[in-house]
């Protein structure tokens, strides 16, 4: 969510973030997965997703026009959150691609919310 608030990405330390991986368990293929990233990432300008992740950063990035906006009294604007009423009449009207992961509805709402908190630390930085 970083690279969405901001437009950028801190540099990775390739060796530690495998190290990281392995030491919190990630499977050999899990881990030939991250490599595969890292050996592509001199190419994509972009950033990644996985795709059990892909349709909350969908229906998240859907929603960029519905942050309740807090103005302070000298003009300073901050988000303090997504208008969650909108969630489920923007996800209507998004269809699913062929083989796309959807998680339950729960793990969904919960995915969500990892990306408006995280990127609420940006965007509300300054």
């Amino acid at each position: 969510m970083r690279r969405w608030a901001t437009g950028g990405a801190p540099p990775v330390d390739e060796s530690n973030t495998l190290a990281a991986l392995e030491a919190f368990g990630a499977t050999p293929q899990q881990l030939e997965q991250a490599r595969d990233v890292f050996r592509q990432k001199g190419s994509d300008k972009g950033f990644g997703i996985w795709p059990e992740n892909w349709r909350a950063f969908e229906l998240f990035e859907a929603c960029a026009t519905q942050w309740t906006l807090l103005v302070s009294p000298t003009g300073r604007v901050q988000r303090a959150g997504i208008d969650y009423t909108r969630f489920d009449s923007i996800e209507r009207r998004m269809p699913l691609l062929p083989g796309q992961c959807v998680p339950e509805p729960r793990e969904l709402f919960r995915q969500l919310r990892v990306c408006e908190q995280t990127a609420m630390q940006h965007l509300n930085e300054g």
